[in-house]
């Protein structure tokens, strides 16, 4: 809510006098700003505005303790119950919250229980004797509504800052159907039909139709009369599993009793003289007769009434719009919000204040999924926001976040903004993997969060993309290049290209181990080039192809990398020659001096040099002494060549 004047009116009907029997009141996740206001605080009342005085109030008092107080068509201040013990919770933190009363009638003495449910405790806080007292009766003249309070200014009926959920009862719950309520919702044996009276003539105002009797029975002056003789007199109507409100009016009384009997259960409603008697009953019985048992009664019985009863409502904020509060028990008691300037929340819709000018990046809503860490706070675990984020007529932009706790930080793990045009997936950048499955395929897109690889197919993303399958990539055109490579292209099982490849482009390749790095030296290695004692010797012949892909190859540079542990001022040239068809052997183009100790490297053509189909080969200068077998190694031919 806005601060001011901010509530829900649930309409007076005869389900909701409460006052005249037992009920109780159940709040979930209240949040109060503060548990030990400076000034009393009303959250919910059922009271006349008039001169009356009757209903109840339900308030904070300023030491922290919950109270009710009831009308004694006087004041609300002498029948006054207060719980014993304060609320157990931390100023802002969310608990659930329950007052209970018991009295079967509201002339007689009874009970009122205060429960504390949540911030580490699921307990009773304190039971109150109810003395009698004059009840706000079903006849007052002025019924007033409930109202339920938000108001968080701090001013006069200032109440909770939060609620999620309110559940009121027209009977007084068990400690064990106040934890179901919150924790599980309204079971079914409290809903659909209650509050429905089931006899359809228990006021006999023109016979004893509808009822099943034995002679014993007879209607006289708007009354069943009994004459004395056992037998029983029933009604087919009590659902089985389901909680009734039996009321019985005896009028007469000469002698005798009566046993009245739900299913096959007695119930143990003793009528031992004139007047009303109740009792609420479960019937778990396997039959669903209402029946009235003559002891040898003789006397006058009137107002048999049997009434379903349970949760009379479940005001929830998913139910609730700008104007009007849905009972989510399916008992069809909805609740007028009576402020413009209330903020609700539903799952079809959300509003922000109608009264507030729109703003760009206004939240709309928030629902936070919280819980209590292990030292008694209580955390947001899961956070969801829906935001206007740009309210500009006709150009509006939307947006949606979702946050999750990791680490002991909220996290914003999912964000759409449209006004940007965005949409990011754990844009904190924690450590959190992220995959995305299709079908026979548990890894279809992985991104590995500990380093920002990307795997296609494999969770163990080595490179920035990894490829576990076949790559297919086609729109390539002579001006557009389908895939750009800036660096290498390492194949470890041999690279096979198919088709041609434009003239004029530069290609550069290299014929070396499959580890090798420029001019990084190998000393623990032979290389594939490498000395004996008695020169330079090739570990096999090696073919540059004077053809590829549909273009002649033209040579601009060739580099050799190599090693050698000869003395510094020792100098070695490396030659290129070429095999003809024939057996002659030609000298190409050699390196120069290349001077002795340690890594070197040497280059060859100054221009190009047009391949033809020959076998080529490395031979170091003869006239150069080598030190030792594998003394000159050669572990990388770099070329660089383009086609024509």
């Amino acid at each position: 809510g806005d601060g001011t004047d901010d509530y829900i009116t649930i309409a007076d009907n005869a389900n909701l006098r409460f006052g005249t029997g037992n009920f109780g009141l159940i709040f979930k996740n209240i949040r109060l700003v503060d548990y030990t206001p400076s000034a009393a605080v009303t959250i919910a009342r059922k009271a006349n505005a008039g001169a009356e005085n009757l209903g109840w109030i339900f308030t904070l008092e300023t030491d922290g303790k919950p109270q009710i107080a009831f009308g004694n068509a006087t004041n609300f201040t002498t029948l006054v119950y207060k719980s014993a013990t304060a609320i157990d919770a931390t100023n802002g933190t969310t608990i659930h919250l329950a007052a209970i009363v018991t009295r079967e009638t509201a002339s007689v003495a009874g009970s009122v229980k205060f429960y504390q449910f949540g911030y580490d405790t699921w307990k009773l806080l304190s039971s109150v004797a109810i003395t009698a007292g004059t009840p706000q009766t079903v006849t007052e003249t002025t019924p007033s509504a409930l109202l339920l309070f938000q108001n968080i200014d701090g001013t006069t009926e200032y109440a909770f800052q939060s609620l999620g959920g309110f559940i009121p009862c027209n009977f007084a719950p068990t400690y064990a159907e106040v934890k179901e309520f919150i924790e599980k919702g309204i079971p079914a044996k409290y809903q659909w039909g209650s509050q429905t009276e089931l006899v359809t003539n228990g006021t006999f105002t023109s016979d004893l139709s509808g009822w099943v009797n034995n002679a014993g029975v007879t209607w006289s002056g708007g009354e069943a009369v009994w004459n004395g003789t056992s037998g029983h007199f029933y009604q087919n109507i009590a659902e089985i599993g389901k909680t009734f409100l039996i009321s019985i009016e005896v009028t007469v009384n000469t002698s005798g009793a009566i046993a009245v009997f739900l299913g096959e259960f007695n119930i143990g409603l003793s009528l031992p003289s004139t007047g009303v008697y109740k009792k609420v009953w479960t019937n778990n019985g396997t039959t669903t007769k209402f029946s009235l048992y003559s002891i040898s009664f003789v006397g006058n019985i009137d107002n048999i009434s049997l009434t379903q009863i349970g949760a009379v409502a479940a005001y929830l904020p998913e139910n609730m719009t700008a104007s009007t509060a849905y009972d989510a028990s399916s008992n069809d008691l909805d609740g007028t919000v009576s402020s413009a300037t209330l903020l609700n929340a539903k799952v079809a819709d959300a509003f922000v204040n109608p009264n507030k000018a729109a703003t760009d990046d206004d939240v709309i809503a928030t629902v936070k999924h919280s819980g209590y860490d292990s030292a008694g706070n209580l955390d947001d675990f899961v956070k969801f926001e829906t935001i206007m984020q740009d309210v500009t007529t006709t150009t509006e932009d939307g947006g949606y976040k979702l946050s999750v706790m990791g680490g002991g930080t909220l996290r914003n793990m999912f964000e759409i903004d449209n006004n940007t045009g965005t949409f990011v997936v754990n844009k904190d950048g924690i450590d959190s993997d992220f995959r995305i499955e299709g079908v026979g395929a548990a890894n279809a897109l992985f991104v590995q969060g500990s380093n920002s690889n990307v795997g296609i197919g494999t969770t163990t993303p080595n490179y920035l993309l990894s490829v576990n399958g076949t790559c297919q990539i086609t729109g390539a055109t002579s001006t557009l290049s389908t895939l750009a490579v800036a660096g290498k292209i390492t194949a470890t099982s041999g690279l096979t290209i198919s088709n041609k490849v434009d003239t004029n482009q530069s290609l550069i390749w290299h014929i070396s181990p499959w580890d090798f790095v420029d001019n990084t030296s190998y000393d623990s290695t032979s290389g594939f080039c490498y000395t004996t004692n008695t020169g330079l010797t090739m570990s096999a012949p090696f073919r540059i192809p004077y053809q590829l892909f549909g273009g002649t190859v033209v040579i601009d540079q060739l580099t050799l990398y190599g090693y050698t542990a000869v003395a510094g001022n020792d100098t070695l040239t490396v030659y290129l020659r070429k095999t003809d068809q024939d057996g002659t052997i030609t000298a190409i183009d050699d390196t120069g001096a290349l001077t002795g100790g340690g890594n070197f490297n040497g280059t060859m053509f100054a221009g190009d040099y047009t391949m033809l189909d020959y076998a080529y080969w490395l031979e170091a200068d003869p006239s150069y002494t080598s030190t030792g077998a594998n003394s000159i190694r050669i572990y990388d031919i770099k070329i660089e060549a383009h086609l024509e």
